[in-house]
């Protein structure tokens, strides 16, 4: 009986146990049944994928050395143009410095010509002075340039770029150019300042050179100005137009420094201008976003729905975005982006196309592009272009002109791309407007914005405009530079030039001086010369500024970039102001030159 029991218990138990496992082989199957049916979805939703494309990207299309190049270029593009300006006018300062050395060496001259020695050897021994002082002065030169000058302007930049070394080596090559134009031109002043002494026979060079006799200027003829004069404002008036040579080459220099300073303020000006421009009068939107390419436009729809519900976005616009290549003269071509809103005529509430205060509107018969960008292509209104976009390559007539300074975009209506591209359109991007554009807001709307499913990225326009002006505050080390050279070159022209001035008459003014003049009295009757010079080469300098501010600012535009052609109307007082601090300087630097005029050079006898 006990075997029995025990047999029955054995036997339930193996039931139970059998129960057990047919539970889990029950369980085991619906996952294994599962499990095919997740891998018959997945081989579905592969099939679905579409086939890879690949982008080779070289380092062009980096955007950190994109702009670390772009900004380069334009570094190189001033560095084209500034140092000719400040070469010709320091040719000026030595041509006149030159001058005045051989004249004032007129009797030794005339000494050597008496004793037998040629023009030849004369000549020469000017000939080697300037060559030796202009030798070491350009060696000097080159050694501080290079150690000076490009260590500042990449420091500036190291501050927006990580660059891990800062490399600014020798180059011989602009050391040696630069050197032989200084050479060439300071020996050839000395050369022909040599020949025009040596043209007088020696019996006339050993005597002083008489001064040049005083002539009927044209004030004098205007009687009704003229007879209201004072009597020093008369002499000065005279004594200005009687050294013409120092007059044209005052006015000369100091319209030169006048207007590299203004020019350098004209350039921040239009660098700094572009940018507001650009951020404030063209993109008019506050918000730019990314859609998923794989929702349905009905699906877009709804996303549009749920970003207007938020309660910081006032409106939207949803634009096809694509990047487009531009075939440009020869194997050239431009980059740009085309632009296709879903709505042509709300364009203009987040994008604002214009030319010249002329608003335009798109239409359906042509593409709107960026002035730049014409330019570039040398295309005007009613040309066909060929844009290239995924591959196809679409002909495009252009219909207007906008005025655009950042990048290059082609604006086309909806119906006239689906025209040219042969397809339905599908709208990738969106731009918005906010109710409010704070930091702070803008990061909120930003959160609750990305949660929206469909939408990929977003980014705001005061961020962009932040980038872009910490990459034009770059400019800013350049402007002070060319500002202070420009300023130096002033201070080293007004000296130069009221040195030779006192030195020329120093017979004159030790006579002055002999009839009672005090040393005040006689710094009024010179300075008073040289304010006026002053003044009517910074008038000058204004002008010549105007002229090379739109030279350098067209030279140093990239590709992408145009600049804005305008300086502020306070940067023209400053350059005037500036060059007459330099010219009161100078003015007082000099001043105790009178306490040494002997005034027995007045009595001195010419024989």
């Amino acid at each position: 009986g006990n075997a029995r029991i025990d047999l029955q218990n054995a036997q339930e138990e193996l039931d139970e146990n059998l129960a057990e496992l047919r539970i889990e082989e029950e369980k085991a199957n619906k996952e294994i049944e599962d499990a095919e049916k997740k891998i018959r979805k997945n081989r579905n939703k592969l099939k679905d994928i579409e086939d890879p494309k690949w982008y080779v990207l070289g380092r062009s299309q980096n955007l950190g050395y994109e702009t670390y190049r772009q900004d380069s270029d334009r570094i190189d593009n001033i560095g084209k143009v500034f140092p000719l300006i400040f070469f010709l006018v320091a040719a000026l300062v030595s041509l006149t410095t030159m001058t005045r050395m051989v004249q004032e060496n007129r009797t030794e001259i005339g000494t050597f010509k008496a004793l037998g020695y040629s023009s030849a050897t004369i000549t020469s021994h000017y000939l080697i002075y300037s060559l030796i002082s202009s030798i070491v002065g350009s060696i000097l030169g080159s050694l501080i340039g290079f150690k000076i000058f490009p260590p500042l302007i990449m420091e500036a930049y190291s501050s927006l770029y990580a660059v891990p070394v800062l490399i600014t080596p020798f180059i011989a090559s602009l050391a040696v150019m630069a050197s032989i134009l200084a050479v060439l031109f300071t020996s050839l002043a000395a050369g022909i300042a040599a020949r025009e002494e040596l043209r007088e026979v020696p019996a006339t060079l050993m005597r002083p050179k008489p001064p040049k006799a005083g002539k009927k200027i044209l004030l004098e003829r205007i009687n009704f100005i003229w007879n209201r004069l004072k009597f020093t404002s008369k002499v000065t008036a005279r004594n200005i137009f009687r050294y013409k040579q120092r007059l044209f080459m005052t006015v000369i220099g100091i319209a030169a420094c006048t207007g590299l300073m203004l020019t350098g303020f004209g350039l921040k000006d239009g660098i700094i201008g572009a940018t507001e421009a650009q951020f404030k009068d063209i993109y008019k939107y506050d918000m730019q976003g990314t859609l998923d390419r794989n929702k349905t436009e009905n699906e877009k729809k709804e996303i549009k729905s749920e970003a207007l519900k938020d309660k910081n976005v006032e409106n939207t616009l949803f634009v096809k975005s694509d990047n487009g290549t531009i075939k440009s003269k020869g194997e050239r071509s431009e980059d740009a982006y085309v632009i296709v809103p879903e709505n042509k005529d709300e364009l203009n509430k987040y994008i604002n196309l214009y030319l010249k205060d002329k608003n335009l509107e798109l239409k359906d018969d042509g593409v709107i592009i960026t002035e730049k960008l014409s330019r570039l292509i040398d295309k005007k209104i009613g040309d066909t272009i060929e844009i290239t976009i995924d591959d196809r390559i679409i002909k495009a007539k252009i219909a207007d002109i906008t005025e655009q300074y950042i990048q290059h975009y082609v604006y086309m209506s909806p119906s006239y791309y689906e025209k040219v591209m042969d397809e339905d359109i599908s709208y990738s991007d969106f731009y918005a407007n906010l109710k409010d554009a704070s930091d702070d807001i803008e990061d909120d709307t930003s959160k609750r914005l990305k949660k929206i499913d469909g939408i990929n990225s977003l980014s705001f326009k005061s961020n962009q405009k932040v980038d872009y002006d910490e990459s034009m505050e770059s400019i800013d080390a350049v402007v002070i530079i060319l500002i202070a050279s420009a300023g130096v070159l002033a201070f080293v022209v007004i000296y130069n030039l009221t040195n030779i001035n006192i030195t020329e008459r120093r017979r004159e003014l030790a006579t002055i001086k002999l009839l009672g003049f005090y040393n005040k009295e006689l710094a009024a009757y010179i300075y008073r010369e040289n304010v006026i010079l002053t003044f009517l080469g910074s008038f000058v300098g204004l002008f010549i500024g105007m002229i090379l501010n739109r030279f350098v600012l067209l030279t140093a535009e990239t590709n992408i970039i145009k600049f804005l052609v305008k300086i502020s109307p306070l940067h023209y007082v400053y350059a005037v102001l500036l060059t007459l601090l330099f010219s009161a300087v100078v003015n007082v630097a000099m001043y105790k030159r009178f306490d040494k005029i002997d005034m027995i050079e007045s009595l001195k006898s010419a024989e």
